[in-house]
C-alpha cells in the first residue's frame, strides 16, 4: 500500500481489527496464578466441565470459553491448550480422556 491512499473505511477496519487482536491476546494471557484461585470454585468448574464432556453436552464449549483462564491454571500448559482446542472443535470425548489421564498421573498411587 506504499504511496497509495487508503479509503477511510479501510483504516477504520484495520484499527478495529488491531484492537480486537490486542484484546484477544490480552484475554489469552490472563495472569492468574494458583495463589489467586479459589480452589473450591476451581474444583466445581472442572467437575461440571467433565460431567458435560462425559455426556457430550455442548454447554462444555461455553463453559470452557468462559473459564479458559481458570482452566489454564488448573490444568497447566501444554495440557490446558490441548484440552481447550479439543473442546472448541467439539472433540469432547478426547478432551475428557486427556483430563482424566492427567488426573490419574497426578494422583498419588493409593495402592502402596
Amino acid at each position: 500500500f506504499r504511496g497509495r491512499i487508503l479509503p477511510f473505511h479501510s483504516i477504520v477496519c484495520y484499527t478495529t481489527l488491531e484492537r480486537l487482536i490486542n484484546e484477544l491476546n490480552s484475554a489469552f494471557n490472563d495472569d492468574i496464578n494458583m495463589e489467586e484461585v479459589d480452589r473450591k470454585r476451581a474444583d466445581e468448574v472442572l467437575s461440571q466441565l467433565k460431567s458435560w464432556l462425559r455426556t457430550g453436552n455442548s454447554d462444555a464449549v461455553n463453559l470452557a470459553n468462559t473459564e479458559a483462564p481458570l482452566l489454564r491454571v488448573i490444568l497447566k500448559q501444554p495440557l490446558a491448550d490441548q484440552v481447550l482446542q479439543l473442546i472448541a472443535s467439539f472433540s469432547l470425548a478426547e478432551a475428557l480422556a486427556l483430563i482424566e489421564d492427567h488426573e490419574k498421573k497426578d494422583r498419588p498411587n493409593d495402592n502402596l
